[in-house]
């Protein structure tokens, strides 16, 4: 009974002790996972490493640390931990998968004979993987890459398409699918084929070859037939390659109308991988990580939707122009920049690997550098290229600096390892190259007159500033107008009052003329009118008001005569958060366009103390009952929208005061104080001018006005007669004061006499 007893015992110690042995390994192993996951890459590395010390047969560890190691582009190393995992278990997929990987993207780094002894290796650990477990992961696809690193793009397709029937509902596997097939239309007479090949996606290729080779028939024929596919997700791609073919076609309004469709039609997550694809060039690091993060359609809906709503550079009008302008680069880029080849340090310019680049950056596999930057950044405002002996094929971009958008420049290279369109970039240039880029920056003209050792610390110093335009350059983008735009301009301003409840009313008022509108004759068309259009949105791109105006030329023409511009006005209401406004102008012509856009911040006017409103400058102000939208508090106020007056004529100013301290219906006693400053005097005579240096204090007009009101909300308005002031620029601030109180409230505006 007692051996019994001792041998329980000893029987249920080594189990105990297996099974903490189990628990320490496991919780080692989640630790090494949770270090990854928090981004503690060389500690979690570090972890599992000991652990293979402590634990040397186990294939788990070394083929977990083979993926951190492929995360961190480390295949070498990958390799060396894989290549233990096979020697404990040689017939585990996982392990012939990773291998196959790891040795596919070394050979793009050795020479020919060895590269071909890799790419072999390669072949025939993806091989025994589809031989034998053929529905492993993305397998197929991964060996499909081998094929296009080999050149053999049919037969990568022809992998790729297995792996999409194999697993048709993975993102990463279909968006795949049309990377291979769309690298395939570049090489070797696909058309032939395509043509005889059974399947929808090869039917819609073929239209994407007759799209890029501008035989928009054929195209258009196959993509309308597909639209009535019964496979939903291809419905897509095809309106997306609408938007390609009408941009080809400088049909910017079917262009977002196609864009649109294509969104509205997202019922999966293969959809939006593929609509991702279009605008992936254009992605910030932000915005990738946050579209990364989405998990349901109608978040991916939004997304796309507010991707270009927050590049729109004239929300106000119909069409949105940065939309309509990436299609046009898409179009262009893939007619020059493309280039599908391998991208490793052998060919790179920038050996020293100066440069960095943001995580969008790597998005890219059908571009060169060049198309990634014109695709953000547009055409370049200048451009220079050296041609001469020993001097490598180059090319520097410039984009000035305009709003927002910083100066940035850009240097092109291809390096004497390379070939074909392999543009890529540089952060410094040969010293030769300076003087043909001399005006862009002074540090060019530095280089330029610099001895030899100089110029090499200057060109660190140009490392430094290419870094920055690169990492902010392909972080970013910006909008430009085609070249036969005409830019139309027209005056506006903004004031606010109090709305009904808490809101605040807001009033534009513009103004448009014939010579705004670039009409210089009488004889446009009995039927010709403009399109005016505003909006205004809150800061989650939510409509807060939008409007829409034809007029009609005779209509601008008829007001002009009488008041000298056309005059009109949008009202809206909102709360007190800070808001996108935007009014866009199409002229006649369909190049015509002019808009502005900019934030405002609504004043709060609260019950509690006294406040003036924004002060409205005005070409007339009268009693009226009804005067149709210049109506206000029964009066008709007419603004001018220019705020520019002739000097023979009054000023008229409108503004209300709030929250009076009234009590009990007594008529308080209140001051207006009117004063204008002169900002700038025009046509003056030479003597003025030599006085005005003299002068340390600007002139000043100051008018005091007593009032009383019984009301605590108040309507003033006044008309200044500014006839003996010089024709310039002044400013106007109204004061209103209680006697015996602190308070004072304040407004202003500028303006101009003619």
């Amino acid at each position: 009974m007692k051996v019994f007893s001792h041998m329980f015992l000893l029987t249920y110690f080594i189990i105990g002790l297996g099974a903490a042995r189990e628990d320490t390994f496991k919780a080692q192993y989640d630790w090494g996972l949770m270090l990854w996951r928090k981004g503690e890459y060389k500690q979690a590395i570090n972890q599992l490493e000991e652990m293979s010390k402590r634990w040397p047969d186990s294939s788990v560890i070394y083929s977990l640390l083979g993926q951190f190691q492929i995360k961190m582009d480390d295949y070498g190393e990958a390799k060396k931990w894989f290549k233990k995992a096979e020697e404990r278990d040689e017939n585990n997929p996982e392990t012939h998968y990773y291998l196959g990987i790891c040795s596919r993207e070394l050979s793009l780094h050795k020479p020919p004979l060895l590269r071909q002894l890799e790419m072999k290796r390669s072949r025939e650990h993806f091989e025994w993987v589809t031989q034998t477990f053929p529905d492993y992961k993305d397998v197929w696809y991964q060996f499909a890459i081998l094929d296009k690193y080999k050149r053999h793009y049919k037969d990568a397709v022809i992998k790729a398409e297995t792996q999409a029937r194999i697993k048709p509902y993975v993102p990463h596997i279909i968006s795949g699918a049309h990377w291979l097939y769309d690298i395939f239309l570049d090489h070797k007479n696909p058309e032939e084929w395509l043509l005889a090949q059974e399947g929808f996606r090869a039917d819609y290729f073929l239209a994407e070859l007759y799209r890029r080779e501008e035989k928009f028939r054929q195209a258009d024929s196959i993509l309308q037939n597909l639209i009535d596919c019964p496979i939903e997700y291809l419905k897509v791609p095809v309106f997306l390659s609408y938007a390609r073919m009408y941009s080809q076609q400088n049909r910017g309004k079917d262009v977002q109308n196609s864009f649109y469709r294509a969104i509205d039609s997202l019922e999966t997550v293969v959809e939006a991988a593929l609509v991702f694809q279009d605008i992936k060039f254009v992605l910030t690091d932000t915005e990738l990580d946050y579209y990364l993060s989405l998990n349901n359609i109608a978040e991916l809906r939004r997304f796309f939707r507010l991707f270009w709503q927050r590049r729109n550079p004239v929300p106000a009008a119909p069409l949105n122009f940065r939309l309509i302008e990436h299609y046009r680069r898409l179009v262009y880029a893939e007619a020059y920049y493309r280039y599908d080849g391998e991208r490793t340090w052998f060919n790179n310019p920038d050996k020293e690997r100066y440069l960095r680049f943001p995580r969008v950056f790597n998005l890219n596999r059908i571009f060169n550098d060049k198309g990634l930057v014109y695709i953000r950044h547009g055409k370049p405002d200048d451009y220079a290229a050296d041609v001469g002996e020993d001097i490598p094929q180059n090319e520097s971009w410039l984009y000035y600096k305009r709003g927002n958008n910083k100066k940035l420049i850009f240097h092109f290279f291809i390096d004497e390892n390379a070939s074909g369109n392999n543009w890529r970039l540089k952060a410094e240039i040969p010293r030769a190259l300076a003087f043909s880029r001399i005006n862009w920056d002074k540090i060019f003209h530095r280089i330029y007159s610099a001895s030899y050792l100089d110029y090499l610390n200057i060109k660190t110093e140009m490392t430094e500033l290419s870094k920055k335009d690169v990492m902010v350059g392909l972080n970013s983008d910006r909008h430009s107008w085609p070249k036969e735009t005409k830019s139309l301009s027209f005056p506006f301003y903004l004031s606010s009052f109090k709305g009904r409840g808490d809101s605040t009313r807001c009033e534009i008022y513009y103004g448009l003329s014939i010579e705004d509108l670039l009409l210089k004759t009488d004889e446009d068309a009995a039927g010709d009118e403009i399109i005016w259009g505003f909006k205004a949105v809150d800061n989650h791109f939510n409509d807060i008001h939008k409007e829409v105006k034809r007029i009609s030329l005779s209509d601008i023409r008829d007001m002009t005569d009488s008041l000298g511009m056309y005059i009109d006005q949008i009202t809206f209401s909102s709360d007190t958060s800070q808001h996108l406004l935007s009014l866009y102008l199409q002229g006649i012509k369909e190049n015509e366009k002019g808009g502005y856009t900019f934030r405002y911040h609504p004043p709060f006017y609260d019950d509690k103390s006294i406040k003036m409103s924004e002060l409205e400058l005005a070409r007339t102000i009268q009693p009226s009952a009804d005067a149709g939208s210049f109506g206000k508090k029964g009066l008709s106020v007419i603004p001018q929208p220019d705020r520019s007056f002739y000097k023979n004529n009054p000023v008229y100013v409108y503004f209300e005061l709030y929250n009076l301290p009234v009590e009990y219906g007594k008529k308080i006693q209140y001051t207006l104080e009117y004063n204008i400053e002169t900002i700038k005097k025009y046509n003056q005579n030479i003597f003025s001018k030599i006085a005005g240096i003299f002068t340390k204090s600007k002139e000043k007009i100051f008018n005091r006005v007593e009032r009383s009101s019984a009301q605590r909300d108040v309507v003033e308005y006044i008309a200044l007669d500014l006839s003996a002031k010089d024709a310039g620029e002044y400013e106007l601030t109204v004061h209103a004061k209680i006697p015996g109180k602190s308070a004072t409230v304040s407004s202003k505006a500028g303006f101009t006499l003619l």
